[in-house]
């Protein structure tokens, strides 16, 4: 009886010792670093302003300045950080009752070795798990804007599917985000590969950094986003079968500094100034990444306030910009972002009636803790608040066309049927009234041209 009872006590024993021992590693990777427990917690859902969620960027990792304080965080659904978990943002923004993310990278490159893909996708459940996330965003830009094959595309499908099921395993709650370019996707096999990519990622968000195209013909200065170029792509989105409501769209919050190769004054045939970008060496490619140079609002209102009276207003960018000639014969560019040109973007963000608007991003406000900053981020909050939140919601311009043709075929059949029951009663009215009115006997008409014949 003692060798029966110990033969199975002793196993039982080694195994709730390895389920104490389990769940102690899987605590301690999921120790609190906040101030307080509950920040540790994850928010389930994000909240919602007119059905719209606003996303706000941070770009500055580990911030000393810590300006995300000051944001309006009652016009805030969610945080995520461009890069790696900042895990003192996550905490402040789970006590602000806010969810939080981070952007994971998937480069083509990567995806060589099945060694290296699982390594990957393990590294970026521990984080999702480590840091409490909430949101989980996917850049998948280079993918989008390069070529694809329909080998690549499979296996890219698969690898995103697995890392989904791995990141929801910690948590069901997570929000799977996919971060794609603007550039529409119709090109090869872009097309199959965003609609595969439907079942997978719960939202896409288009990035505001990825309007430039280094492959144009001419390399001209332009703003963030151009409108032109922001109907074209989300119009080719909207053809691939991509719903308004998938899409999340990203907001610029800062201008850019261009170096200008060649300048040339407007006339001539030219409406506005053109700053021509120098090309790289060799190449057709246009050098952006060296010619340009990010400008926050900030510096912007500090360094070219001067300049705010001689603005010129571009109606095909809808945007405005302004030329500057530090050293004589080299000019600069500089594009930014005033109230015209947001009400602009939130004007087309709420006619679209897309799912959210992401601010990219809340670092590029307050750098100074003067009265004047204080009120300019005010404004900023003020303008996303009154023009893409507060305002009633407008007709989804998209769902109306696409319904058209059904809308268009059911009034032509409605005036086919009404017209016939209409035809039918006239008809039927004049006919008796005829009848009525010209009643003769049988052969009366015929007895009628006897009589006309004397001869008869």
């Amino acid at each position: 009886m003692t060798k029966s009872f110990s033969k199975y006590i002793i196993p039982t024993v080694i195994l709730l010792l390895s389920i104490l021992l389990c769940c102690h590693s899987i605590d301690n990777q999921q120790d609190c670093t906040c101030e307080e427990k509950s920040q540790c917690q994850r928010v389930p859902d994000g909240l919602e302003f007119e059905g719209k969620e606003v996303f706000v960027m941070s770009d500055d990792y580990n911030e000393p300045r810590k300006t995300w304080k000051d944001w309006n965080w009652e016009l805030i659904s969610s945080v995520i950080s461009v890069d790696e978990p900042d895990p003192t943002l996550m905490c402040y923004t789970h006590s602000k009752g806010r969810r939080y993310g981070y952007t994971g990278k998937l480069h083509e490159e990567s995806l060589q070795e099945e060694k290296e893909i699982k390594s990957w996708i393990h590294k970026e459940k521990n984080k999702v798990a480590e840091f409490f996330v909430d949101i989980y965003l996917l850049d998948m830009v280079r993918l989008t804007s390069s070529d694809l094959t329909a080998e690549n595309v499979t296996v890219i499908t698969d690898v995103i599917s697995e890392l989904k099921s791995n990141l929801v395993s910690v948590s069901s709650n997570i929000s799977f985000l996919c971060l794609i370019s603007w550039f529409p996707p119709c090109r090869e096999y872009q097309c199959k590969f965003i609609k595969k990519m439907l079942s997978v990622c719960d939202k896409f968000m288009l990035n505001a950094e990825s309007f430039i195209n280094h492959e144009e013909t001419h390399c001209l200065a332009q703003a963030a986003v151009p409108i032109t170029k922001l109907h074209f792509g989300f119009d080719e989105y909207m053809v691939s079968g991509v719903s308004p409501q998938k899409f999340i769209l990203s907001v610029p919050w800062h201008g850019y500094v261009y170096l200008c190769d060649i300048f040339k004054p407007k006339g001539n045939g030219s409406l506005y100034d053109q700053c021509f970008i120098r090309k790289k060496n060799g190449s057709q490619t246009c050098d952006y990444n060296h010619c340009r140079q990010k400008l926050d609002m900030n510096t912007m209102a500090e360094k070219y306030m001067k300049y705010e009276s001689e603005n010129i207003w571009n109606a095909v960018y809808l945007a405005p910009y302004f030329n500057i000639e530090e050293t004589p014969g080299e000019f600069k560019q500089i594009w930014f972002e005033d109230y015209r040109s947001l009400n602009h973007k939130y004007e087309y963000i709420r006619t679209m009636n897309v799912s959210g608007i992401a601010l990219w991003s809340g670092n590029d406000l307050q750098h100074s803790s003067s009265s004047w900053y204080e009120r300019y981020n005010k404004v900023m909050w003020g303008w996303l608040a009154h023009q893409a939140l507060m305002h009633p919601q407008k007709p989804n311009s998209y769902e109306n066309l696409k319904k058209l043709p059904q809308l268009m075929a059911g009034i032509g059949i409605g005036c086919v049927l009404i017209g016939g029951l209409l035809g039918f009663i006239f008809g039927w009215g004049v006919f008796r009234r005829t009848h009525k009115r010209n009643r003769r006997q049988p052969f009366d008409k015929d007895m009628v041209y006897m009589e006309e014949d004397q001869n008869l």
